[in-house]
């Protein structure tokens, strides 16, 4: 689903990656797994999970256990961004899978951010340490389909971009312990028309995205631009979208994303994924039945 390589990577040649992970007695069942292995050039070798979330779901689950609104089946909504901050930290977003209820459920994996180290260990200061109810890897919760994630290398910041149900796609600041409220709040409303339990607004102790589109974009994964190829986007903040376009985001003075461009939709491609190579050219892959990657330069 997703790849990450290690911020040492070009000493230690460790790799990473996420993946749905079918359960060994039934394989009916899967859960968001992620897998640390060692490049030689070749093949991947000395490979093993370092996490397997809690959030085992299957079709037959999902069509018994009354979830509200018409939501999608047990097989989308993964998530499964891969980003390394830093201090070597791995964060990892995941899907609420279709049961919105879960992402607020704290023992549960659907529906958060997740804080590891390199090797799967917990870091000493997550924010749900120690705290009943709650899972030590978790850092954010409330989320429904976080399908981008970067870092910023200016700040350290991290931002997420976030599927909506029907209307309510997301940009949002990732702050420490913070719970995004999904599912009982959105932008938008559910596949079924049914508002969200408290409605469109966040009521205290749940944070609002800092941008939001209705009707829906679909983004996909984000990156910052901090090269030389495109010297007047540096800092900026890029999103592919599967609606058919990429968004280039400036920052105003009180850190606040302003969207100043938006690209490539003359193309009619659904873009999923987008990162800056290090020739400072941008790299985008489509979503489509003839999927491609494409690679951006200057004219």
């Amino acid at each position: 689903l997703d790849i990450a390589l290690h911020p040492d990577f070009a000493n230690n040649s460790l790799l990473y990656f996420s993946y749905s992970k079918p359960d060994v007695q039934d394989p009916a069942l899967a859960t968001t797994a992620v897998a640390r292995a060692r490049w030689d050039g070749a093949r991947l070798n000395d490979v093993q999970d370092i996490f397997v979330g809690e959030a085992w779901y299957s079709p037959a689950i999902s069509r018994e256990n009354g979830r509200c609104c018409g939501q999608p089946p047990s097989d989308v909504s993964y998530g499964s961004r891969l980003e390394f901050d830093a201090e070597g930290h791995l964060f990892l977003t995941l899907g609420d899978r279709g049961w919105g209820e879960m992402a607020q459920e704290g023992m549960v994996h659907m529906g958060k951010i997740v804080r590891i180290n390199d090797d799967g260990s917990v870091p000493a200061d997550n924010p749900f340490i120690g705290q009943q109810g709650y899972h030590p890897t978790l850092w954010t919760l409330g989320h429904r389909n976080p399908l981008g994630l970067a870092i910023n290398p200016g700040n350290g910041d991290i931002w997420a971009a976030e599927f909506g149900p029907s209307g309510g796609d997301e940009l949002n600041l990732i702050q420490k312990g913070a719970n995004y409220g999904w599912a009982l709040v959105s932008k938008g409303v559910h596949y079924s028309g049914d508002l969200t339990p408290l409605g469109h607004d966040s009521p205290p102790g749940m944070e609002e995205p800092v941008l939001y589109w209705v009707p829906s974009i679909n983004p996909g994964n984000l990156a910052f631009y901090n090269a030389d190829a495109f010297p007047a986007w540096k800092g900026n903040l890029l999103m592919s979208t599967l609606s058919g376009s990429v968004r280039r985001f400036t920052f105003d003075d009180n850190g606040k994303p302003v969207e100043a461009e938006r690209m490539l939709s003359e193309i009619a491609q659904r873009f999923r994924d987008i990162t800056v190579g290090p020739d400072g050219y941008l790299y985008l892959l489509t979503d489509e039945p003839d999927g491609v990657m494409l690679q951006v330069r200057p004219q």
